[in-house]
């Protein structure tokens, strides 16, 4: 008699004395070999039947032939028909043993956008990898996952020039789990046109400096640092929906945390050396720190507005309340961290003070900002109403208005006044800052964007921003400008 359905007996079922026991087996349509038993006479047989080789290649198996196609390491990756995503096949790591890895890659010309979906079944506690399945772009590991993770998609900007895509199975020097191996599928790789230019910038202490460094993302959402105002660092990665910096871990140095196409929340403690990933999706981030632990958290919205925060990096509390943009701020002098406003879709405007009570601010505004103006210690609010004037409150219950008209503001200390002054752009991208809450001063140039922060350590807020043709300038003195190219890596 056999275990199995796919064993048959064929001939000698029965009978005394000796003789030939004859059996047939099915056809293994899996990839994955199996293995049964004949008991003959009170004894056990085994009876192993290997998996089906898979015949299709591995641009095949990832469904995506246009690239080429390669594998090593201490063994192959090939296409199977056991586990996939799409299209009924996908490819799977060699199968290897401790302190050793398997690779598949393929090589690009960014710049451009790569999805891929991936999943894993490895070695791993609530704390640790040992075995895992990570993504490389040229030698920069992007991302990894291990344990029991099923199919996930993941995006990729990929920066211009050759680049190497790689996606490397490894185990540790001990024990195995699961199926100890990785997959991936559908994979798609989708050239962007043109360069792309800076299309924001942010201001943060990157290198621990106390001075300011310039972040600067593209219009595809590649993202490049400087730390000297001459040249840039790319950052591995694409932030396409949003980002922000702030000392996430404690370390003097700022941290980057953002958005990806897809929705997910990413963030870095080694400007992109590692990125991690926070599940969940928002469409908006901002980085400070909300409880006084001196470590910035991150706070964020969900496409409905729902506000939400982590203060370890790992889940997500909801905050009672609605909007569709916040500034972080300080709003209440005797709670140790930050609050925040914010505004609705009616445009009225609340903030908390201890993060869960609202209180309505009169009036109603297109855009909000937040910056103590007035040297108390404590955040006030600038804001823009739908005709674009300006209005200031530093008692958080009335406005005062500024006359004219801007777009675009943020805040600065120009001066070392220790009060934070205003700076914004005009419908046409002309330049005003006050320093005095009613007279307006013009820089010379236009800007589609602005950054504020001091570049130079003097004490003194100074002003970059990108320019009408996507690069990036700046000046220390509000008057001259000066000019980095974004594509100066």
């Amino acid at each position: 008699t056999s275990n199995a359905t796919w064993i048959t007996v064929t001939a000698g079922s029965s009978g005394t004395g000796s003789g030939s026991v004859s059996y047939s087996v099915s056809q293994n349509t899996s990839s994955s070999s199996r293995t049964g038993t004949i008991t003959i006479a009170g004894n056990t047989f085994t009876v192993t039947q290997s998996g089906t080789q898979s015949t299709s290649t591995l641009g095949e198996a990832v469904d995506n032939t246009s690239l080429t196609w390669t594998t090593g390491g201490n063994a192959n990756w090939a296409s199977q028909t056991t586990t996939y995503y799409n299209g009924g096949d996908a490819a799977k790591s060699g199968t290897i043993t401790h302190n050793q890895s398997t690779w598949m890659q393929t090589t690009v010309t960014g710049p451009g956008v790569l999805t891929f979906y991936w999943k894993v079944s490895s070695e791993a506690d609530s704390q640790y990898c040992y075995d895992w399945l990570s993504f490389y772009v040229d030698s920069t590991e992007m991302n990894w996952i291990c344990g029991e993770t099923n199919w996930a998609q993941k995006s990729f900007q990929i920066s211009s020039g050759t680049h190497t895509l790689k996606w490397t199975y490894i185990k540790d020097q001990l024990n195995s789990s699961g199926s100890d191996a990785g997959w991936v599928d559908y994979v798609t790789w989708q050239p962007t046109t043109s360069p792309a230019g800076a299309a924001r910038l942010i201001a943060c202490d990157l290198n621990g400096d106390s001075k300011d460094d310039l972040l600067s993302i593209d219009t595809n959402g590649g993202m490049q640092y400087s730390t000297n105002l001459t040249n840039w660092v790319q950052i591995p990665g694409n932030l396409s929906v949003d980002v922000a910096c702030g000392d996430l871990n404690n370390d003097g140095m700022a941290d980057i945390a953002g958005i990806a196409v897809d929705g997910l929340v990413w963030y870095t403690l080694n400007k992109g050396s590692n990125w991690n990933n926070i599940s969940g999706a928002l469409s908006r981030v901002f980085i400070a720190d909300m409880n006084g632990d001196l470590k910035a958290d991150i706070l964020g919205l969900s496409p409905s507005g729902y506000i939400y925060i982590t203060y370890d990096l790992t889940y997500w509390s909801n905050i009672p309340g609605v909007l569709i943009d916040i500034q972080p701020g300080n709003f209440n002098t005797s709670r140790a961290g930050n609050e925040f406003a914010g505004i609705n879709t009616s445009g009225y405007v609340y903030y908390t003070t201890n993060l869960s009570s609202w209180y309505n601010v009169p009036g109603a505004l297109a855009k909000l900002f937040a910056g103590d103006i007035n040297s108390d210690g404590r955040s006030d609010l600038i804001g823009l109403n739908s005709a674009n004037e300006i209005y200031y409150t530093t008692n958080l219950a009335t406005w005062t208005n500024i006359p004219g008209g801007l777009v675009y503001i943020t805040t600065g200390d120009f001066n070392g006044d220790g009060k934070n002054d205003i700076i914004g752009l005009n419908s046409t991208n002309y330049i005003y800052y006050t320093i005095n809450l009613s007279t307006w001063i013009n820089v010379p140039g236009q800007l589609t964007s602005l950054a504020t922060g001091d570049f130079n350590g003097d004490g003194k807020d100074d002003v970059a921003g990108v320019g009408t043709d996507g690069k990036v300038y700046y000046t220390t003195n509000l008057t001259n400008w000066n000019g980095l190219d974004p594509y100066s890596f």
